[in-house]
């Protein structure tokens, strides 16, 4: 696979998120679907306001040290580096001419690819065990290409994992409750 598909814009996203809709089980979908709105909620707005930051691709850009310029010269020796440079340029001269552009913004804490890649890899994991393995397999995989790339510092990859599976957790347990007033109010109503 080409690391433009793994680790391009978009990555992470948008994969399993077009299987809910087709998906037979009400409870998963509702599920899911609560975790998704949360996880873009919480993570994607609450905590990139709270934690902006900028990962090391733009670190000298806004900090003035050459901290990461090991990365830098690491990334422009690779033929695929034009990947991570334009998306990069593109954001940095957005933000800099101060207009809101498409797709705008620059947010290192917390990572929404990994997030997103996580939340499918619950879905995934919930569905069957070779799935859920695969969905691990690309989270992680996402995980380590936002490090690798300059986009994230591992920490904005844990916190989403964190976050998000609290998500999964507490929206595992709001459809059980559901169904379960549901049945009681059947049962009285008989």
């Amino acid at each position: 696979m080409h690391p433009r598909h793994c680790f391009g814009p978009g990555a992470g996203i948008g994969r399993a998120d077009l299987l809910p809709p087709v998906w037979s089980d009400k409870i998963g979908r509702v599920r899911y679907l609560w975790a998704a709105a949360l996880t873009l909620s919480i993570l994607g707005t609450v905590l990139a306001l709270a934690l902006a930051s900028v990962g090391p691709i733009y670190y000298h850009q806004f900090v003035g040290e050459d901290r990461f310029s090991g990365l830098n010269a690491a990334m422009d020796g690779l033929d695929y580096s034009h990947m991570v440079r334009e998306p990069a340029a593109y954001l940095l001269t957005a933000y800099q001419s101060g207009r809101p552009d498409l797709g705008g913004g620059i947010s290192a804490m917390p990572s929404m690819h990994v997030a997103f890649a996580t939340l499918n890899a619950y879905l995934l994991s919930s569905l069957n065990l070779w799935l859920g393995i695969l969905g691990w397999m690309f989270a992680a995989l996402i995980m380590y290409g936002s490090v690798y790339t300059g986009w994230h510092y591992a920490v904005d990859g844990y916190v989403s994992i964190i976050v998000v599976s609290v998500i999964w957790w507490a929206t595992g347990r709001q459809p059980a409750q559901i169904e379960t007033q549901f049945a009681i109010r059947q049962a009285i109503e008989g």
